[in-house]
């Protein structure tokens, strides 16, 4: 029987063997129908919050012509991807940029549309050396588990526990390897538990221990610019003097208010699988378009701004940026970019805006704890002020 209204209106079943994201979008899609409220931290809301980019802007500062540009964005955007990861690792971890400036030199580096394509052209290229098993900690990130399968490797769950904040330590890890393992994803700060590594111990013993026996660690640390405690976040690359072997995966869908829908996201990490990366994107339609990359490198720009305390962009860094970046036939023109970047004011914008999100964010995180612990209803919650939503668990 066909029917316009939603699993979840029809049969207890049908909803029960739905995954995680299509619960999701039942119940948002069940809200809109009966026209009931709902508080939706992950897309933002423009009632609450106001843009600090967006594709107009970007198309209007850029001029891109509507035509092909690297598969993988490293030659528009690498040296700007190395240049922020670098002054972000050295702030997380007081290790001078020098130094990371060497690590990071030959690092390998790939852009898709967002952090899901990117962990997807990472374990193709993984699987194309080499298929076996792949450790995947629990919760995480769901769709991780059917991009395991779809490279025809099989996951390997390590089910966390509530006792260590849903965080894996360095013993439950090792003790599922075995002679198959190629991998490990590694989600943190945690999605969707919201929380993260106080120290470096666990983390700096994994990185040790993936290296000298080539496992690859892949990890995901797209929620880090979200972590609203007095906490810093462990860089992963602040412990090790090599890149091999480790894939660290960042991008905007997060920390930047509706940014969700542009899908912009990138590896820095291991060199060996950069072909294979540019291949699967190729061969699998995963490019971002010319605007994308050009909204990319615009808040690329602005976060190196930030971290070196400026109050506005330079021309060196705007340097940085590959001058197809307009597309293969059109030229940058960074003296105009420049001007207008400056006559527009936005970077004041960008940083008013930034600002305004992080208190509203850390304003409903906290109304949503306290509504938890006074409530009946519930009797935990898992979120230790990081990120964009909350974990709840329903009294029995």
């Amino acid at each position: 029987m066909k029917t316009d209204k939603p699993l979840i209106y029809q049969t207890k079943d049908s909803y029960s063997k739905l995954s995680f994201y299509q619960r999701m979008i039942e119940c948002f899609a069940s809200a809109q129908i009966v026209g009931g409220k709902f508080l939706d931290l992950m897309n933002y809301s423009k009632k609450e919050f106001k843009p600090l980019l967006d594709l107009t802007i970007a198309e209007k500062i850029f001029q891109p012509e509507h035509g092909y540009s690297s598969p993988d964005g490293t030659a528009e955007l690498g040296r700007v991807i190395k240049k922020f990861e670098v002054l972000r690792t050295a702030k997380n971890s007081n290790i001078p940029a020098e130094k990371l400036e060497i690590l990071f030199k030959e690092a390998g580096i790939g852009v898709a549309p967002g952090t899901t394509a990117v962990v997807s052209g990472i374990l193709h290229s993984i699987a194309k050396l080499k298929k076996g098993e792949i450790i995947l900690p629990i919760p995480t990130y769901p769709v991780y588990d059917d991009l395991i399968k779809i490279c025809q490797c099989k996951p390997v769950y390590l089910y966390t526990q509530r006792s260590n904040n849903f965080l894996p330590n360095f013993n439950e890890i090792i003790n599922k390897v075995t002679k198959k393992t190629i991998a490990i994803i590694l989600v943190y700060p945690n999605n969707p538990s919201f929380t993260t590594f106080k120290n470096s111990k666990q983390l700096r013993k994994l990185v040790s221990y993936c290296q000298k026996n080539k496992i690859f660690l892949i990890v995901d640390n797209i929620y880090q610019d979200m972590i609203f405690s007095n906490q810093k976040h462990i860089e992963i690359f602040s412990l090790t003097k090599k890149t091999d072997y480790i894939f660290k995966v960042y991008g905007l869908s997060k920390d930047r208010p509706f940014f969700s829908g542009h899908r912009a996201g990138y590896y820095i990490g291991d060199s060996r699988i950069a072909e294979d990366f540019l291949d699967h994107c190729l061969t699998n339609w995963v490019c971002n378009t010319n605007v994308t990359k050009n909204l990319l490198a615009l808040d690329l720009i602005f976060r190196i701004t930030l971290l070196k305390n400026l109050k506005f962009p330079t021309k060196d860094d705007l340097l940085m940026l590959g001058p197809t970046l307009g597309g293969w036939s059109r030229s940058i023109n960074y003296d105009r970019i420049y001007s207008l970047i400056k006559f527009r004011k936005l970077f004041k914008i960008y940083k008013k805006n930034l600002l305004l999100m992080e208190r509203k964010i850390i304003k409903n995180l906290r109304e949503c704890r306290n509504y938890v612990n006074k409530s009946k209803y519930f009797e935990d919650y898992s979120n230790d002020l990081i990120g964009n939503a909350i974990i709840i668990k329903i009294m029995m």
